[in-house]
């Protein structure tokens, strides 16, 4: 169990770091424009990631066909409707103004405008060195695969997160199949053992660091989910469950302000209740 002082440590570093974001915002429209493009991956950012992307792609990508290009590739590229371009885009983090981050997203070709607002699909990265980058970019490939496949099967509107963390929502009675990785900075501290989790999740769960949600990812294990922390491009947090094998996520419950919140007991009860397939509307994690 970890204490106070560590506690406060993990807290502190915990805020300061962005979580990997899984929604869109064009909606069903964009998402049908996409299809029929070429997506075009831009590479030339760093080594590391560059060969984790090309990786990530291969094994996993199939929405639309594909190749790699270069940064100055793009700007030869970027006013032609035939492509779409998957590259990475700097936001500044909407809690911590001076804080800025590397997404990856995917924007149609046309006016070569690359923002968070232009992303059809996006997820964050969190890299803090270079063996990071095997597992966020298999996780980021997958987030924005799954969403798009949602919408193009879905008609979603844009800026469209109420109906698209329902349809996840309905995959709510899998996480009964499955064993439900536990970390302990994601834990009120009251919750941060066994015996504590045990008392309000009845489903199968074991405690694990970052590196076994990483390993679960790159190995795809099938019978395994965890939890995480995203946000919207608006800022607001959403705790999901996400199948360690694809990336799908199988629940969301959404916080009711733009702070980040640990997991509790009423988080804990409701992941836990297999059979609800319905959101709780703008609830507080922790509480």
């Amino acid at each position: 169990m970890i204490n106070k002082h560590h506690y406060l440590l993990i807290i502190f570093i915990f805020l300061s770091l962005p979580a990997f974001a899984q929604f869109g915002i064009g909606g069903t429209k964009e998402i049908k424009k996409l299809k029929k493009t070429e997506l075009l991956v831009v590479l030339g950012y760093d080594e590391a990631y560059n060969d984790a992307m090309k990786e990530a792609i291969e094994k996993n990508w199939t929405f639309t066909k594909y190749r790699f290009i270069s940064g100055l590739e793009y700007k030869k590229h970027c006013s032609n409707p035939a492509y779409s371009f998957l590259m990475q885009f700097t936001i500044k983090d909407w809690a911590f103004k001076e804080e800025k981050y590397d997404d990856v997203g995917i924007v149609l070709g046309g006016d070569c405008r690359v923002g968070p607002y232009e992303m059809v699909s996006f997820a964050n990265m969190i890299v803090m060195s270079d063996p990071y980058y095997k597992a966020e970019c298999i996780r980021a490939v997958q987030f924005m695969q799954n969403y798009l496949e949602l919408g193009y099967a879905n008609n979603l509107s844009s800026d469209n997160y109420d109906e698209t963390y329902a349809l996840y929502n309905k995959n709510h009675p899998e996480l009964g199949q499955k064993t439900l990785i536990l970390q302990e900075e994601d834990l009120l501290e009251e919750y941060q053992t066994v015996n504590a989790v045990s008392k309000l999740y009845e489903q199968k769960f074991e405690f694990g660091g970052q590196s076994k949600v990483d390993q679960a990812t790159i190995n795809q294990e099938e019978n395994l989910v965890y939890t995480k922390l995203i946000f919207d491009v608006h800022g607001y947090k959403y705790r999901c469950a996400i199948r360690a094998k694809d990336s799908k996520i199988l629940y969301v419950i959404e916080t009711q302000n733009k702070e980040i919140i640990l997991m509790g007991k009423r988080t804990l009860r409701e992941l836990s209740d297999v059979n609800n397939t319905t959101k709780q509307k703008k609830f507080f994690l922790g509480f």
